[in-house]
């Protein structure tokens, strides 16, 4: 009776998830064309989108600065678990090419839920807060961000 019920089990969690295999890139987000100050979508499958827009901060300490909001969105009913690894282009230069390990995150989604960050330095998924430039008045310098993509998305759904 309990191998019956393990076998069940097993078998009901193999028909009720998914898992892409495929390690897909998006399309690469030039942002010397396009700033959104509105939620842009970037990246679309059957079961999950990600979206962009760009935020002025003004953040509990340091400069201020403009950044990228991301925003992913579960389409599914069951818990989606993403991850990737996340390409930044600051003055047309890969800055994040060679440092996989140190730029690959991974989010946690429950059924039709979303997730995106805000402007404190102390905000929950600092991983989809991207930064783009500094605006301070008193400090301006600095490498701007000239696109982004998502490299090797991959993701399952439980």
């Amino acid at each position: 009776m309990k191998l019956f019920t393990l076998v069940a089990l097993s078998l009901f969690l193999t028909l009720h998830s998914f898992s892409c295999n495929a390690q897909l890139n998006s399309p690469f987000v030039d942002t010397k064309i396009t700033q959104p100050s509105e939620w842009t979508e970037c990246f679309s499958t059957n079961e999950f989108s990600i979206e962009y827009q760009f935020v002025d901060c003004d953040p509990e300490m340091g400069y201020d600065q403009e950044s990228v909001f991301l925003k992913f969105i579960n389409k599914t009913s069951g818990h989606l678990s993403i991850n990737w690894h996340m390409i930044l282009h600051y003055d047309s230069e890969c800055k994040t090419c060679d440092y996989e390990e140190e730029y690959t995150f991974s989010i946690e989604l429950g059924p039709s839920s979303e997730k995106t960050t805000d402007c404190s330095v102390y905000a929950d998924n600092s991983q989809l807060k991207l930064f783009s430039r500094f605006i301070d008045e008193n400090y301006t310098k600095g490498e701007v961000l000239t696109g982004f993509q998502f490299n090797q998305l991959n993701w399952i759904i439980k």
